[in-house]
């Protein structure tokens, strides 16, 4: 089921016996976990901005709940409610599942030196719906939201990693040679252009935190708890957290966004989307019989 306004034409042609795809970034997607099952899962955006102080005080709550299950720590949820602020996000794609807060990723943006920044703040999903296509349809809206403002500024993923699982999710989407910052394996190209964009980035997110341009690293800013040392598939992103990260501090990733980047991204996320729609479609109609 798909809520949105009327497309905008798009100049081309529409092919013989199907309707014109046509991306309209205003819609709302409402996700199946099959095409024949009933929705289990809604996703949404707000902008904090937007909401009065009631409404802003009722999401503050779901996230810090959310946040304290991803994170499994007594101090988690107080640490939420007391140190973070919605006003650190100019959006926040929410994910529900019979009316609860299940996921969400904390979005923000800005320009620096000619490029448009986009930060993912925090991406926290609860640990009881991970692996169910959540992250999945989440990333999916996130890189949408991102192919609108690269068609006009040149933009730039600014990411804040503390868990090496997560560097080599973002390091195994790049092309081989393609610039990043930092470069921690051999296939990733590090252009010096990156290395002043890091330093205006870290000095933009957390002033008072000391950050080391050289390892991307900066220092101190959260409770050490964050810390998330797990095993890696990758021996040199494993080995570059073991040497360079250290309780409370997270490695700054950045990787430079394109049309072409963006679009092969989307097909890539579209067709796992498929193909684990019709896995679990098969699946059930093994089950029935």
């Amino acid at each position: 089921m798909v809520e949105a306004h009327p497309p905008a034409p798009t100049g081309s042609a529409p092919r013989r016996g199907r309707p014109p795809r046509v991306y309209d970034p205003r819609v709302r997607i409402i996700s199946r976990a099959t095409p024949s099952a009933a929705p289990w899962y809604e996703l949404d955006h707000v902008r904090p901005a937007d909401l009065d102080l009631a409404a802003r005080d009722a999401l503050h709550v779901e996230l810090a709940d959310v946040y304290a299950a991803a994170h499994r720590h007594p101090e988690a949820r107080h640490h939420f409610l007391e140190h973070r602020k919605l006003d650190e996000f100019s959006e926040v794609q929410l994910a529900r599942a019979g009316g609860r807060l299940v996921a969400w990723f904390g979005v923000n943006g800005f320009e620096l030196d000619g490029h448009r920044i986009e930060t993912f703040d925090d991406a926290v999903v609860d640990p009881g719906f991970q692996h169910r296509g959540i992250t999945r349809a989440l990333t999916l809206r996130l890189y949408r939201r991102i192919a609108v403002r690269c068609w006009r500024t040149p933009s730039v993923v600014a990411i804040l990693v503390t868990n090496p699982l997560v560097a080599h999710a973002v390091e195994s989407h790049l092309r081989s040679g393609s610039a990043r910052y930092p470069a921690m394996t051999r296939s990733g190209q590090r252009p010096v252009w990156l290395d002043g964009l890091a330093e205006g980035v870290a000095r933009r997110l957390h002033p008072a935190a000391p950050f080391d341009a050289r390892t991307g690293v900066l220092h101190g800013f959260l409770p050490a708890w964050h810390l998330a040392p797990a095993a890696c598939p990758d021996p040199d992103v494993e080995r570059y957290f073991a040497e360079h990260l250290t309780p409370g501090s997270a490695v700054l990733m950045l990787v430079p966004v394109d049309r072409r980047m963006v679009l092969a991204h989307v097909g890539v996320w579209a067709a796992k989307a498929a193909q684990t729609a019709r896995e679990r479609v098969r699946s059930a109609g093994r089950d029935r019989r």
